[in-house]
């Protein structure tokens, strides 16, 4: 059973008559969300699917942000939503795993993604504003798909919490220009001297990528390679 409609729950719609696992893809995506309307109803959401998934020994799958490592994002209305519902989640569900991502590359029409947003101001010319001492992870769409494939039968994550990214940590200026090169354009930014990083320990996730077996090519390239998928 898959819940949702945007870019993972469509990449997951294999699982859409699956009764082993209950798929949760909705709710506030926009970490720039400050509603709690929007909040409340991701929550009620949650609750329904959650009593679903223990009424039919399902496996509840939830999908968090990789940026809840740090504690500083707390103090931002969307982390602390999203800490909230893990609280939840371990709180009520009889089984499930929660899986931290970080940054999407993926093709869709979503604005609001940091990768879909700056490919956006790099076509058009636009000027915006850079953090100067920022970083992301980032994954894949197509390559979550095959991790999750691989992961949902995995026992030792039953219950648990588990980051997934590509192990290689970019600076939002390199990610900029690694678009800005992949498209043949300028990229017209003014660095504002701000921050907003952190560290993922992503041993226990690469040990179950060897585990399964699973050949994704990390790295600095990752993002070159990968936007040939979503620029046309």
């Amino acid at each position: 059973m898959v819940v949702g409609n945007g870019l993972i729950a469509t990449n997951m719609k294999n699982y859409l008559h699956d009764n082993r696992f209950l798929i949760f893809a909705s709710g506030v995506s926009n970490s720039s969300e400050v509603s709690l309307s929007a909040f409340d109803r991701e929550r009620s959401l949650v609750e329904e699917h959650l009593a679903i998934a223990n009424k039919h020994n399902m496996l509840f799958i939830y999908f968090s942000s990789c940026a809840l490592v740090d504690a500083g994002h707390l103090s931002i209305p969307y982390y602390r939503h999203k800490s909230e519902i893990e609280e939840l989640i371990n709180q009520q569900a009889d089984n499930f795993i929660i899986f931290r991502l970080p940054q999407l590359i993926g093709k869709s029409e979503n604005k609001n993604t940091l990768i879909n947003y700056l490919i956006d101001k790099v076509k058009t010319g636009e000027y915006f504003e850079l953090w100067k001492n920022a970083t992301r992870y980032l994954i894949e769409v197509n390559d979550l798909k095959i991790i999750l494939d691989a992961f949902l039968d995995e026992k030792s994550l039953v219950n648990q919490t588990i980051d997934i990214a590509n192990p290689y940590r970019y600076r939002v200026e390199e990610i900029v220009n690694i678009i800005a090169n992949f498209m043949h354009k300028k990229a017209n930014y003014v660095l504002v001297n701000k921050k907003d990083s952190y560290e993922l320990d992503l041993k226990w996730f690469l040990t179950v990528c060897d585990k399964k077996r699973l050949n994704i090519s990390f790295g600095y390239e990752y993002l070159y390679r990968n936007l040939q998928n979503i620029i046309s």
